[in-house]
């Protein structure tokens, strides 16, 4: 009989540790499907924010010029300094093509001057050939124009160079109306003497200090 409640007593102990290990498994199992569950949560969460991302880089850009990222929106301050910067970009560019066309206006306008002034027969170059050294540029630019000889991005002493030289390589044109003054040799002979000191006159002698004259004692 005790051999029996022995045994009884046994299965007892057996059973309720039996008891406590499922419960235990049980509560495992239920962690095990609670972490499963914010896995599940976090991974469609990753989802819906990737497929944001997507559609934000497809998204135009906004009027505010506020761009739309991930979960946030930019700074005010950041989308005030992007507004400002490409304001002053765009009014950099404005600035920058209103230039151009105002160099390629007057561009035109010299072409043009040069055109009629290289067709005008009647038009005298005055002055030597060699003021054209010290004179402006845009002076010995028309003087190569008339000889229809380039001149752009050239320096002045290289024009005047080329210039020079293409008189000595056609010495009919020193005859021409247009060009005779550039080598009139009495002008620059006048020219040169005007230039020389004006030689001044002896100085006259203080009148003289001596005693009056007898008339005037006389008197």
């Amino acid at each position: 009989m005790s051999t029996m409640r022995q045994q009884i007593d046994q299965l007892m102990t057996e059973n309720e540790a039996l008891h406590n290990e499922v419960g235990s498994l049980n509560a495992q199992l239920h962690a095990s499907n609670a972490h499963a569950t914010v896995c599940a949560n976090i991974n469609e969460a990753l989802r819906e924010d990737l497929h944001e991302l997507k559609a934000s880089k497809k998204r135009p850009k906004s009027d505010g010029g506020i761009l739309k990222k991930v979960g946030f929106l930019t700074a005010p301050a950041m989308a005030e300094q992007q507004a400002s910067r490409r304001k002053r970009e765009a009014e950099e560019k404005l600035a920058k093509e209103v230039k151009e066309r105002e160099d390629r206006a007057f561009e035109r306008a010299e072409k043009r001057r040069r055109t009629l002034l290289s067709a005008d027969m009647a038009h005298v170059f005055e002055g030597t050939l060699a003021s054209y050294k010290t004179w402006a540029k845009d002076q010995l630019e028309d003087l190569a124009a008339s000889l229809d000889l380039e001149y752009k991005g050239m320096r002045k002493d290289h024009l005047w160079n080329y210039v020079s030289n293409h008189f000595k390589e056609h010495p009919e044109l020193q005859s021409s109306p247009r060009y005779t003054r550039l080598f009139d040799k009495t002008r620059t002979r006048k020219s040169k003497t005007s230039q020389l000191p004006i030689a001044s006159s002896p100085p006259q002698a203080p009148p003289s200090s001596g005693p009056p004259s007898p008339t005037a004692d006389a008197e």
